[in-house]
């Protein structure tokens, strides 16, 4: 009998250590898989906010899509197409597609002057579609540029992104465009591995009843030329 009891605590001591060291390894593990996945996050950003239309990218098919143009931070990694055989509520699918090991991020993009829309509100709205694992990231985006290229206003769903497979679902930001605008770029974004399909798309003007939900960025001339309040003595 005591050698059963020593052996089943003996037992328990094992499994308790094992779990234990299990344990703090995968919350190593996390941690800094949590600031790996930051780093890229940053980068991703980093790029995305340059990121430009450039003519001539053509669908998975070869065709070339009139007004729509791939943009990606890995070149080959990321595909462009139209689905005729899948349709939104009333209009066939666009999509964005990852190619086997795929990271960083591909969209479906395009680029507008910003002359009519200087002064107003816009809203761009869509339907979309995913497949993928939760660890993918989707949304609808929007970026003001001004005359010199630098970014005005922009949101890309950072805060509420489209994770895993998810139904139909409609989605949009919105954006004040100020007089000093030169271009709006808008599309659908896809980071890591998946598919995302677009349909009913609408870029349109609306009152200031919509609430914004793209932030303004500060360019280099409203940063400050030395730090302020290091030591937090003005609230």
């Amino acid at each position: 009998m005591l050698g059963l009891v020593s052996s089943l605590f003996g037992g328990l001591c094992v499994a308790l250590v094992t779990y234990l060291t299990t344990r703090k390894r995968t919350a190593a593990e996390t941690r800094k898989l949590e600031a790996e996945t930051e780093h890229i996050r940053i980068e991703t950003t980093k790029i995305f906010l340059e990121t430009k239309a450039l003519p001539g990218f053509a669908s998975a098919e070869g065709r070339l899509l009139t007004g729509w143009v791939l943009s990606e931070s890995d070149p080959g990694k990321y595909e462009i197409g139209i689905d005729r055989t899948v349709r939104g509520r009333h209009s066939p699918a666009g999509y964005v597609r990852s190619r086997p090991n795929a990271s960083g991020f591909g969209t479906l993009m395009q680029m507008v002057k910003a002359e009519s829309y200087r002064g107003k509100r816009v809203r761009l709205s869509a339907y979309v579609k995913t497949t993928g694992p939760d660890a993918s990231s989707i949304g609808l985006w929007i970026r003001v540029n001004g005359h010199k290229g630098e970014v005005l206003l922009f949101d890309n769903m950072e805060n509420r992104r489209i994770r895993g497979t998810t139904r139909w679902t409609q989605h949009h930001v919105v954006s004040d465009v100020p007089e000093q605008a030169r271009y709006i770029a808008f599309g659908l974004l896809l980071e890591g591995s998946g598919e995302a399909r677009i349909s009913d798309m609408d870029l349109e003007v609306v009152g200031a009843d919509i609430a914004a939900t793209a932030a303004e960025l500060l360019d280099d001339g409203e940063f400050p030329d030395s730090p302020v309040n290091l030591d937090f003595n003005v609230d």
